[in-house]
């Protein structure tokens, strides 16, 4: 596992529509390993692909490692959905 350099704006990377994520084999599970890795390292809490070079529809998060024991979650080819009027 390592650190990956991280993406900072305004590199256009990040402004591109990434792609699915089609199939979880050891170059993703790779990829979620190194994103952690430099998330924790940052340190920050999530983390998205793009963020890394990676223009693929992933991010990875932990909300309390900072407080509390680690609790990495992993999103693959998240959707953000409308649930009316909230």
């Amino acid at each position: 596992m390592s650190v990956l350099p991280i993406v900072m704006w305004p590199d256009p990377r990040l402004k591109r529509v990434c792609a699915p994520v089609e199939r979880i084999d050891g170059a993703v599970r790779q990829l979620i390993a190194d994103m952690f890795d430099t998330m924790y390292a940052a340190p920050g809490r999530g983390l998205a692909a793009p963020q890394v070079g990676v223009l693929q529809r992933l991010f990875v998060m932990d909300a309390t490692w900072k407080e509390d024991v680690k609790t990495p979650l992993v999103c693959i080819n998240p959707e953000i959905k409308v649930l009316g009027d909230v």
